[in-house]
């Protein structure tokens, strides 16, 4: 018999509902009959069931509500950061464990949940996962589950979209290369009052993020970790071309953490404010969504308010 409650275990089957916008690049490269057999092999196998829903993007969100209220064992999504993030935030404190089909360009939380990046491997990992913790972080009261940015990642997707569509995720890296070059040739300047848990910094800075879960290190910047009750706060302290452009070159090395122009530290609780030659909001990139934020921006913690489906770690 299927149980149907919010907490599976390893000795009863798990019910689970997946969403897939059909209207995504990747889901059209993919194919809905093989990421349907994919997800449904790899749950049968364990003595799961499994439904497969491919809905369009607009409609993606109000159909994982629908489903909350149904309240599965877990919900799976297929996207990007920032799907995932969306699907994060409906799915916080319900006790429905969130499960992920990598299918963005850089997947960076699912690549902290150890999730493999390929189709039928991640339906793999998911059949058999286990339910795991992790944090939300509130920026103004927006949830999200990777990071916030503000000065040059902005305007680096602003240039990007501004450049027009892309046809796959190889030609979203291209132009987002493209756009990174232009954005370190002139970069943006902040003029910014930084408060990390009641310790003041005034920041000049073309850059700062913080982050759900402080970075790992010896890879892209993501958390190895899901669930440290920490923030992880990077900001850049130089606008050099040359400084940029390195610091550019070690974020895809994984060598970054070691670069002297960034300042690291991590805080349960972060307030980011407007110096005198600041305006009142910025844009600013949260899961890698372009938004616009108002200053004082606070940023906290939301410790284990979620549950996700990851493989295990024993």
């Amino acid at each position: 018999m299927i149980g149907r409650g919010p907490h599976p275990t390893e000795e009863r089957p798990m019910l689970a509902r997946a969403f897939f916008n059909r209207d995504s690049g990747t889901m059209r490269t993919l194919g809905e009959k093989d990421v349907e057999r994919a997800l449904v092999r790899a749950f049968q196998s364990k003595g799961h069931a499994i439904t497969v829903s491919f809905v369009a993007g607009p409609d993606l969100e109000d159909a994982i509500r629908a489903a909350v209220s149904e309240k599965p064992d877990a919900i799976i999504v297929g996207g990007g950061d920032g799907t995932v993030s969306s699907s994060a935030a409906l799915l916080a404190d319900t006790g429905i464990a969130l499960g992920i089909v990598p299918l963005g360009t850089m997947n960076l939380f699912a690549r902290t949940l150890g999730l493999p990046l390929e189709l039928d491997a991640a339906a793999d990992a998911l059949a058999s996962g286990q339910r795991r913790d992790a944090d939300l972080a509130m920026a103004n009261g927006r949830p999200f589950i990777h990071q916030l940015s503000l000065g040059l990642q902005p305007r680096m997707v602003r240039l990007r979209e501004r450049a027009g569509a892309y046809a796959s995720k190889g030609g979203k890296i291209l132009a987002s290369a493209r756009a990174l070059g232009l954005v370190l040739r002139r970069p943006p300047s902040l003029d910014l009052v930084l408060v990390a848990d009641g310790k003041e910094r005034r920041l000049e800075t073309p850059g700062i993020v913080v982050s759900n879960n402080p970075y790992g290190s010896g890879h892209l910047p993501y958390a190895d970790r899901p669930a440290t009750g920490l923030l992880g706060v990077y900001d850049v302290t130089s606008d050099r071309w040359g400084d940029l452009a390195q610091l550019a070159a070690e974020i895809v090395l994984g060598t970054w953490q070691g670069d002297a122009n960034v300042e690291m530290t991590t805080a349960h609780q972060v307030t980011i404010s407007a110096g005198p030659s600041q305006q009142s909001s910025a844009q600013a990139t949260v899961d890698g969504e372009l938004v616009r934020v108002e200053f004082p921006l606070a940023i906290s913690k939301r410790p284990a308010a979620l549950k996700v489906l990851a493989p295990d770690q024993s």
